[in-house]
Order: C-alpha cells, then structure tokens, then sequence
C-alpha cells in the first residue's frame, strides 16, 4: 500500500511541475516563411514540338531511336540479373523439389523476359525504320539532321 501511495504522489508531483511549467512558458511566435527555390523542380530544356512548333519526323525519329536501343541495351543485363538469381535459387534449393521448381521457374521467366524486352527494341527500331525509309535503303548518305539520301536497288 506504501508502494502504491508514494506512486502515485510521484506521478501527481510530475504533473504539478509540468503544468507550471507549460504556464511559465511564453508562447513563441512562428518564423515568416522563407522564400527559397523548390530543390524539386528541375530546369529543363525546352520541349520539341512545344507551343506553335509541331513535332516534326526528325523529333520523333531520334525519340523512338533512343527508346529502342534502350531496350535493346537493357535486355542483356535484365537477362544476366535473371540468370543470376535463378542461380542462386538453384544452388540454395538442394534436394528441394519445390525449390528446384522455383528456380527452373524463375530461369524460364528471365529468358522470356530478357527476350521480350529484347524484342520491343528490335520492333520499334524496325517500324521507325520502315516509316523513316531507311528499312529499304541498300545504300545511303546520312547527315544527321540536314540531308539523308537513299539508294534503293
């Protein structure tokens, strides 16, 4: 019973003292805001095609260039990653035939995977090809962004 009531006078005086000092205490005005630049937003070039100029087929050529290769290029490491990790499956699988599954499971998805991004790049590539005219040029003289001629025999 002791326990209890010098408890509870503890808890009574910690009230107490905090309460006087929340009523000692002046209440602080808050600083004006600042006005600093948004480290978010980033400055950019200008859009091609914004406002009056319309996009144009160059534009959208290198547009679809870059968005090919992209894929392209990231196929084969996609497909490493995979292969990888569907190693390490197969090793930490031992005499698990569930994991065994898995892992055969994981190595087939990462090549169909690695093949279809593999495949959207080589798709774009072709239709900006055929729609630029350079799937059917044999022969050509390119100069990037002035004059490209294009011998079909």
């Amino acid at each position: 019973m002791q326990k209890n009531i010098s408890k509870i006078l503890f808890l009574s005086q910690i009230i107490i003292n905090l309460w006087v000092f929340a009523l000692l205490i002046e209440p602080v005005q808050a600083a004006p805001p600042l006005n600093l630049p948004n480290p978010i937003i980033i400055p950019t070039r200008p859009i091609p095609g914004a406002g009056s100029n319309p996009t144009n087929l160059l534009e959208l050529r290198e547009l679809l260039s870059i968005v090919g290769n992209f894929f392209v290029m990231i196929a084969p490491v996609l497909l490493v990653i995979a292969l990888i990790y569907s190693g390490m499956l197969f090793m930490s699988a031992g005499a698990s035939g569930a994991m065994v599954a898995k892992a055969k499971a994981a190595l087939g998805y990462g090549i169909l995977g690695g093949f279809i991004v593999f495949a959207a790049g080589v798709i774009i590539n072709t239709i900006m090809a055929v729609v630029t005219r350079q799937f059917f040029c044999n022969f050509g003289i390119n100069i990037p962004g002035v004059l490209t001629i294009c011998i079909i025999i």
